[in-house]
């Protein structure tokens, strides 16, 4: 996926950083970006008009697709020349379409569009971004597309209400730092736990090193050095190329962390 995920800020750095969707995983020796592409299932290539009829007949998930097609089509401006921002703005009114209709990718989206507010996400594509205003109109109702951490929890908690890991995560972090609603630490610690059992049943390498993270930081769960590297071990043996390289070197400079050694 190449859509609001792929240049969104996180919280205080607390989970996610910046990078493409479509990026090669870093090397080794590098901080680890984040990448939803684990969340977007493996789909066929579907021609522009098709994905245009099944959106207009109500189809979430071709909803959800479409947004993804014409924001490709946006970030590349020899194709849309001066209808960049109306392809833009269109990319969100299939997104919003989708999201209100339940699905979760596009909830999560929702959630990273008033993170960072829709007018700093057209100005990070370098194009148009000066011509987005604040309001636009989709079916009839105005949107408030300026910055709200409060609406992004909504949309994250209403994802993880679905049982999606990656909203959890976000919901946790911003309900642990206070910003969209009132500060709850256990509220965020349990759904973190939740998170952490889903991840586990699912075998899912991406939320395992995810949560790996999140144990080693200690800013919003308390720190765990031993419970990070388990989870470091398990992303490694599903076959995680980056949870193999932290996992190794863990083993190599603090095999102690395994048995909770040297922990803070």
């Amino acid at each position: 996926m190449r859509l609001i995920a792929s240049i969104c800020l996180i919280t205080a750095g607390l989970i996610l950083s910046p990078v493409s969707l479509t990026q090669a995983a870093p090397p080794a020796e590098t901080e680890k970006g984040s990448s939803l592409a684990p969340l977007i299932p493996a789909e066929p290539e579907v021609d522009l008009k098709s994905l245009e009829k099944q959106a207009e007949a109500g189809d979430a998930a071709a909803q959800f697709q479409l947004a993804i097609r014409l924001l490709d089509i946006y970030n590349e401006p020899k194709k849309v020349n001066d209808k960049q921002v109306e392809v833009f703005l269109e990319s969100l009114m299939w997104l919003r379409r989708s999201a209100d209709q339940g699905y979760p990718q596009a909830m999560i989206e929702m959630g990273d569009l008033f993170e960072i507010g829709a007018k700093e996400l057209a100005e990070s594509f370098g194009v148009g971004g000066k011509e987005i205003g604040e309001f636009y109109k989709i079916d009839g109702q105005e949107l408030d597309l300026t910055e709200s951490k409060a609406e992004a929890r909504k949309w994250y908690k209403r994802a993880a209400d679905k049982g999606e890991i990656e909203a959890m995560l976000r919901w946790a972090t911003l309900c642990a730092t206070g910003e969209g609603g009132p500060q709850d630490l256990a509220a965020a610690q349990k759904m973190i736990q939740m998170a952490q059992d889903k991840a586990v049943s699912q075998k899912d390498p991406y939320a395992l090193t995810r949560l790996a993270e999140i144990f080693e930081n200690g800013k919003i769960v308390p720190q765990d050095l031993a419970l990070s590297a388990r989870l470091w071990g398990q992303a490694a043996e599903l076959g995680d190329a980056w949870a193999k390289a932290r996992y190794e070197r863990i083993l190599k400079d603090s095999p102690g962390r395994l048995q909770g050694q040297g922990q803070k």
